[in-house]
């Protein structure tokens, strides 16, 4: 699908199928293709990988999961315009989940011993 507004493009959003068990969507921003996101999931609907693109800096997300499916650690590695690379390793522990089994707390570690606690409450919608 393509998304428009007004006379002038804001931004491109596809979906591509590369095969029957994988799926591509590309987030183009800006409509110039300077910046874009490319989405990569897995079998089982997961996001695998990212592949951000700015002007000046291309950030590779690798995505692994826990046997719940939980994000368990993402490997970034930004090349930046001028030559320059670093690497990062994100992790996170799960702490408490709700009644549904998704987690509602957690801590995500950025390396060198930083943490963020992150919690989120979930409202379900009750089904007839």
């Amino acid at each position: 699908s393509e998304t428009t507004s007004n006379e002038e493009t804001l931004s491109k959003s596809y979906v591509i199928y590369d095969k029957p068990d994988s799926m591509l969507m590309r987030i183009e921003r800006g409509g110039d293709g300077e910046n874009s996101v490319l989405n990569f999931y897995d079998e089982n609907g997961l996001l695998a990988r990212q592949e951000t693109k700015f002007t000046e800096i291309k950030i590779l997300d690798v995505n692994t999961y826990n046997k719940n499916n939980d994000l368990e650690k993402v490997e970034r590695i930004a090349n930046y315009e001028n030559g320059e690379t670093e690497n990062q390793t994100i992790t996170y522990q799960y702490l408490e989940f709700d009644d549904n089994k998704n987690w509602i707390k957690r801590i995500r570690y950025s390396g060198y011993h930083f943490y963020t606690m992150e919690t989120r409450t979930i409202n379900y919608l009750k089904t007839k």
